[in-house]
């Protein structure tokens, strides 16, 4: 079982009642975006888009045009179902280039960074992908302490300080502030867990009673972690300026 999953996202869209799968869903978006001006003649690429929810929702309230490219085919054809004027490809971020004639004016993650194993080459791929004096936005986990043998999710490669001090400007990006969230993900986690525990009879239905256990305890684990100060959430700007 995998949140990350089909099915998994599926879950979460049920729970949430629209296609996010991460924290914080619109409430989340208007915040990470609250200072970009709104241009429909921009040109967005969202990594790791799902089932397409947050592209829909940032195209539609006109920050600009959003092209989605997601690793999971049966997530991307769902969202090409769903939002047609939306642009979705399956894609690697990793190994995704359109060329020269392409150049995203803003590049987003939204809960995907800490899924990639090799930092480095996915924020280079992502540099290659954006235009000169492009924008980076990594809405994320933080892991407030990357000595802390606390943190239960061994297998995540989230945001840390050395993450963000080293590898961003080493793979061309600069740095230009980072936002500090880990209350609103506090807020957003115990919220959610308390709507997976109201959603328990849906999620069986959908999935069975083995997948609702897996979810309930899933998140409430980053609930924890978050109330021992060993997770937050973090958003990161940064800018192609080379």
């Amino acid at each position: 079982m995998d949140m990350n999953s089909p099915k998994g996202k599926e879950i979460l869209a049920l729970v949430r009642k629209a296609d996010y799968a991460h924290a914080g869903e619109e409430d989340a978006i208007d915040i990470v975006f609250k200072d970009i001006p709104k241009d429909p003649k921009r040109l967005l690429l969202d990594v790791g888009c799902g089932r397409g929810g947050t592209a829909r929702y940032i195209q539609r309230s006109g920050w600009g045009k959003v092209v989605g490219i997601d690793i999971d085919p049966e997530s991307v054809g769902y969202a090409k179902k769903t939002y047609p004027d939306v642009e979705f490809i399956v894609a690697d971020a990793t190994d995704f280039d359109q060329g020269p004639a392409r150049r995203f004016d803003i590049v987003y993650l939204f809960n995907t960074f800490y899924a990639f194993s090799d930092h480095r080459r996915t924020l280079e791929q992502l540099r290659a992908s954006s235009r000169k004096g492009g924008q980076l936005i990594v809405f994320d986990y933080l892991l407030k302490s990357e000595n802390n043998e606390d943190f239960p999710f061994k297998e995540w490669n989230p945001l840390g300080p050395s993450v963000i001090q080293r590898l961003f400007p080493e793979a061309g990006w600069h740095v230009v502030k980072t936002d500090d969230i880990t209350d609103l993900y506090e807020r957003w986690y115990k919220g959610l867990v308390s709507r997976i525990e109201a959603s328990s009879e849906e999620i069986s239905a959908l999935a069975g009673k083995e997948w609702f256990d897996f979810v309930i305890t899933f998140y409430r684990r980053i609930v924890i972690a978050i109330e021992r100060k060993s997770l937050g959430g973090a958003v990161v700007y940064a800018l192609n300026d080379k």
